[in-house]
């Protein structure tokens, strides 16, 4: 799932901040299988940094966007936020 690696580079983000350490490398999302308990049954994929710095401007509009619901909605304009 594409929202998998947006959250992964938040917190690739969020780790680099609070430590004051940089990690140059990417992320990486490994998938496991449901359908069988075969440990060697899974999938990884890998972006790199320059994806991971992107990926930061992403979820930050969607941070935003989020916000801005939640206002809305403490405003009585929207119902409910999903």
């Amino acid at each position: 799932y594409p929202e998998m690696f947006l959250q992964a580079s938040a917190y690739l983000q969020a780790k680099e901040e609070e430590t004051g350490d940089k990690y140059d490398g990417g992320v990486a999302i490994l998938r496991l299988s449901k359908e069988t308990e075969d440990i060697t049954s899974f999938e990884i994929q890998q972006i790199g940094r320059q994806d991971v710095s992107k990926l930061i401007k992403v979820f930050i509009s969607c941070l935003r966007i989020y916000e801005w619901k939640i206002d809305l909605k403490k405003q009585k304009i929207l119902k409910s936020v999903k």
